[in-house]
């Protein structure tokens, strides 16, 4: 009974870890990969150092799709990882309660590496190393060291470095239980070296450090030392304490180890939280890339009223989350309308992020921003860069908009070998199939989605630039007058830059070639009336009303001095917050305060 209630316990900790902290994380995972339940696939990508660890673990994390089912097979997987440690430490120590309270040492840097690298195989391949060393101690004989040397060669090629715990748990076991000679006892060892120089000079892992860092947590990252302090280390500590307080005879030493080990891990894992935030890629902090995980989940999913909520009372931080943010409120209608309403000080960025690095969530933004623009050309080469990113075997989203950009540009049989890839998913599968009735031409333009994107394409239509490139935006609105998209993000990215000259050469051309005409939404309204505010003609024209004209005018007067009551002259300026001239009028006082 007792040892059921510490299994619950396990699991549940490990889900509600996962599931409240992580789940964003996870899923994140799962966007950077394309899982193919293909037998071809799994067994090319598993026959390689760490493949074995790698296609389980993607296979575990294809299901993080659906968020509570990722969680709770990743938390079974912890339970797992605590029973095969569990086991180990009790063959070594011979102490049933010491074994299961040090086995929770290792856990704590693996979930919290997990969390925050957005890397679920180091689990994988702790929770396999450790089934397999648990399965070698029960091996007896005299011969116990070559069935541990054969292992230890096999589980380095299916799991890493995570493999060196074998010949380090067995070593420790042998010398405490004295079974066969103490010689024996690291000749497993002897063969994790020599699996490893093969490795090296084969040119099967990247350099001799990785013999014992390969695939352990946050090895990969750019980040240093709260985070370079890997469960390995735990594991060894309390493998070691075990053996001490066995061939001493006092389990009291190993119980005050362990005790050590998971305070270590704790203060560890606490301050990966802890660390400060950096606002560029690649020295980020742990807040920063969780929000970015969880409004990239918001958007996907389609929970736009979500996604802004979360900026009620709060400004943004970075372009990426105004990024997230202006494509949420064109998804809803409201881009030209609450543009203003969500401090956009990145400028035009602020519509199109700056590409800081080389991962998610950037790739994602710089599609979806291009195909809501219609700049279709763009779209597609975005998503080969974040295909190529995400790793040799693609990204689902990456691979969905390829697929989709085939269909759009004609190129079928292109587009036929993408839908093939998302047909060998299992939460793909569905629009995989809805994309396969889309190859032909006659279906295309039945159908108004892809019908509307096609009308877009042309070969030089591209994401803009900088407003030297605006052209091209015109382009693709001569060239669709129905994809209003475009007409409205270019407009509001040209007075996010602040270029109301810019934006009335735009208005006029595109007015001129009947792909706008009043009314114009508010932002640009404002944009006209300060453009126009002495040409009644052209306001009319443009449809600008009288009473927007009357706050710009009031506006001008305040903040020129003009207005002899100064409190009446703040309350106009503070109360034209989220209006156009108010914004401009911050932007120039940003522009001198830096000079």
């Amino acid at each position: 009974m007792r040892r059921i209630f510490t299994y619950l316990t396990v699991f549940a900790a490990a889900l509600a870890l996962i599931f409240f902290e992580g789940r964003h994380m996870i899923f994140l995972q799962e966007q950077t990969q394309l899982f193919q339940n293909d037998w071809h696939y799994i067994f090319s990508n598993a026959v390689r150092v760490c493949g074995l660890a790698e296609i389980m673990n993607e296979f575990i994390v294809q299901f993080a799709y659906l968020p509570w089912l990722g969680a709770a097979l990743l938390a079974l997987l912890s339970l797992g990882a605590y029973c095969f440690t569990s086991s180990c430490l009790k063959s070594v120590s011979g102490d049933e309660r010491y074994a299961d309270i040090a086995a929770a040492a290792p856990l704590i840097p693996l979930l919290y590496s997990m969390i925050v690298c957005e890397n679920t195989c180091p689990l994988t391949a702790y929770t396999l190393t450790m089934a397999a060393t648990a399965g070698f101690l029960r091996v007896r004989g005299r011969c116990s060291w070559a069935a541990a040397a054969a292992g230890t060669i096999v589980l380095f090629f299916a799991c890493g470095s995570p493999a060196l715990l074998l010949p380090l748990v067995y070593m420790v076991y042998v010398l405490t239980h004295k079974d066969i000679r103490g010689f024996y006892a690291f000749v497993p060892l002897a063969a994790y070296a020599v699996a490893g120089f093969l490795c090296v000079r084969l040119e099967m892992t990247g350099s001799w450090k990785d013999l014992v860092m390969y695939r352990i947590p946050l090895y990969e990252s750019n980040a240093s030392f709260p985070y370079s302090l890997p469960a390995l280390s735990a594991m060894a500590v309390t493998i070691l304490a075990a053996g001490a307080s066995a061939f001493a005879g006092k389990i009291r030493a190993g119980w005050i180890a362990a005790a050590v080990a998971v305070a270590v891990n704790v203060v560890s894992a606490v301050s990966i939280v802890a660390l400060p935030d950096k606002e560029y890629a690649g020295n980020l902090g742990y807040k920063t890339y969780s929000t970015w995980a969880e409004l990239h989940y918001l958007y996907v999913k389609g929970d736009y009223a979500k996604l802004l909520g979360k900026y009620k009372e709060t400004a943004p931080v970075t372009s990426v989350e105004s990024n997230y943010i202006n494509l949420a409120l064109y998804r809803t209608g409201r881009l030209t309308s609450d543009f203003l309403r969500y401090n956009p000080r990145w400028k035009h960025n602020s519509l199109r992020a700056e590409w800081l690095d080389m991962q998610f969530p950037f790739p994602f933004i710089w599609v979806e921003t291009c195909n809501e623009m219609g700049a279709l050309s763009k779209a597609q080469q975005s998503a080969f860069e974040g295909n190529i990113l995400a790793g040799p075997r693609g990204a689902s989203p990456m691979v969905m908009y390829l697929a989709e950009s085939e269909i759009i540009r004609g190129n079928y049989k292109s587009a036929s070998r993408y839908i093939s890839c998302l047909e060998n998913t299992v939460f793909y599968r569905k629009k995989a199939a809805r994309m396969r009735e889309m190859l032909s031409d006659d279906a295309v333009a039945e159908d108004s989605y892809y019908s509307s994107k096609r009308a877009c394409y042309y070969e030089e239509s591209r994401l803009l630039y900088d407003m030297n490139d605006l052209w091209l935006m015109k382009e693709v609105a001569r060239n669709n007058t129905g994809h209003n998209s475009t007409f409205e993000y270019a407009g509001t990215m040209i007075l996010a830059a602040g270029e109301l000259n810019t934006f009335v050469d735009f208005i006029m051309d595109m007015s001129k070639s009947r792909v706008c005409e009043p009314p114009f939404p508010p932002l640009f309204k404002q944009a006209l009336a300060m453009a126009y505010a002495n040409n009644q003609v052209a306001l009319n024209v443009f449809g600008v009303e009288p009473d927007i004209v009357q706050d710009y005018k009031e506006f001008s007067l305040a903040v020129s001095g003009k207005l002899k009551n100064k409190s009446k002259a703040e309350m106009t300026i503070a109360g034209d917050r989220g209006k156009y001239w108010y914004y401009l009028y911050n932007m120039l006082r940003a522009s001198e305060s830096r000079k």
